[in-house]
């Protein structure tokens, strides 16, 4: 039924197309990608384009062209509006070279102009990734709140709170079931939406469970209606954000929760960004430094999965969140296993290079760094070379060289 009805709106608008368009008008039909495929509409004079996200070159070109715009909007078209906007210009594009979360949203035209008005309203940009799309959230559900609010009472806007309370375990349910995808049919969401509602002690929760779903169908621009009564999250990362977010409020009594789901969904990639959320969460936006280095701990020293996995992921979650985030002695214990990682040999040699690189990032040197190894003349060798001398133990690393210059 809903198809015949879809192929019979495609039909309607191309014979509209067709008879305006010999008159010169020029039409630009655009469509969600889910379903398109079923009514794609065949006629001449029409280009199918798909719309992709943002390059750097695109990006670049973007903030350009916003900061010259919003300054000379500001201040008219003047030499101090110019020299503005390449200074807002410089200041975001660093941003971005600086963070790769804030890189990651930016490839999407929506978020980055929520990027370039935080910025331009003098929003530090957090550095931690956990932080960054906490601030995302909020701001879009603000904004979900506004177009909500035109033409209704200022009672009926939800606090954002409340409003994450129903989102955050959302998010998580529709990655668990729907891994790699995101998209959820609109009756399976309304039953999860049914069972929070009356979890949370909503008088009414199929009322409530069916303004949600108008809500998200008519305003929303955080979970969105991707194709006909099927529903997902406006980006991947939000799910992502929003299920940690989820996993790290179910430790309100014990981190077991936490380390366990993280330890079942361990090198499972569909769920790496998801544990480094909770674990951000947790340290870095609740503030919760002694809970999220439990966690870290509690996964280096059980070592589910592979060996040197958890290691890995430990160091992987601390380097999200340091500096702080967790406590010093959990960072030096997670530091402590990725140093015997890193020199097991019976460990996988992705995951001893990964560690390496880990404790580099973390700023971790090696005690005897600057130690030479003595290399004896050994004349009955083809390739002697004659006479003694010393090697340094380790190839030249980044802070030696760095001592050449200073």
């Amino acid at each position: 039924k809903h198809l015949g009805q879809r192929r019979d709106v495609v039909n309607r608008v191309v014979d509209f197309f067709s008879l305006h368009s010999q008159q010169g008008n020029k039409f630009i039909l655009t469509s969600r990608i889910v379903g398109y495929g079923q009514v794609k509409p065949t006629v001449e004079g029409l280009t199918e384009c798909t719309l992709v996200d943002f390059g750097d070159e695109e990006i670049e070109l973007f903030i350009t062209k916003w900061s010259r715009a919003i300054e000379i909007a500001a201040r008219g078209d003047t030499p101090v509006a110019a020299q503005e906007a390449d200074r807002e210009r410089q200041e975001l594009l660093a941003a971005l070279k600086r963070n790769p979360g804030i890189r990651r949203l930016a490839a999407n035209p929506l978020l980055l102009t929520v990027l370039a008005l935080m910025k331009r309203q003098g929003v530090n940009l957090p550095e931690r990734r956990a932080e960054l799309y906490e601030q995302y959230v909020r701001i879009l559900i603000h904004q979900w709140n506004l177009a909500r609010g035109l033409g209704r009472s200022p009672d009926y806007l939800p606090d954002p709170n409340q409003v994450l309370k129903v989102l955050a375990p959302l998010a998580l349910w529709i990655h668990e079931s729907s891994p790699g995808v995101g998209l959820v049919q609109e009756e399976d969401m309304r039953r999860h939406l049914l069972a929070l509602f009356r979890e949370a002690g909503v008088a009414d929760e199929e009322a409530a469970a069916h303004r949600f779903i108008q809500d998200v169908r008519d305003y929303a621009n955080l979970l969105v209606e991707r194709g006909h009564r099927e529903y997902g999250f406006l980006h991947l990362t939000f799910q992502e954000y929003l299920a940690g977010r989820a996993l790290a409020q179910q430790s309100q009594q014990s981190i077991e929760p936490v380390v366990q789901a993280l330890s079942d969904h361990m090198e499972d990639d569909n769920w790496r960004e998801v544990s480094l959320l909770a674990v951000g969460y947790l340290g870095v936006v609740q503030q919760r430094d002694e809970a999220a280095g439990a966690v870290l701990q509690a996964l280096v020293e059980r070592q589910p999965g592979p060996p040197g996995a958890a290691v890995v992921l430990a160091g992987e979650a601390l380097l999200d969140v340091w500096p702080g985030g967790v406590t010093e002695n959990s960072r030096q214990i997670v530091v402590e296993h990725l140093h015997k990682t890193m020199q097991e040999r019976t460990i996988q040699p992705r995951l001893r290079l990964r560690a390496g690189l880990l404790l580099a990032d973390l700023g971790e040197l090696p005690p005897d760094l600057d130690e030479f190894v003595p290399i004896p003349a050994r004349p009955e060798l083809p390739y002697d070379v004659g006479y003694d001398f010393q090697m340094g133990k380790y190839p030249i690393t980044n802070t030696q060289y760095r001592r050449f210059f200073d």
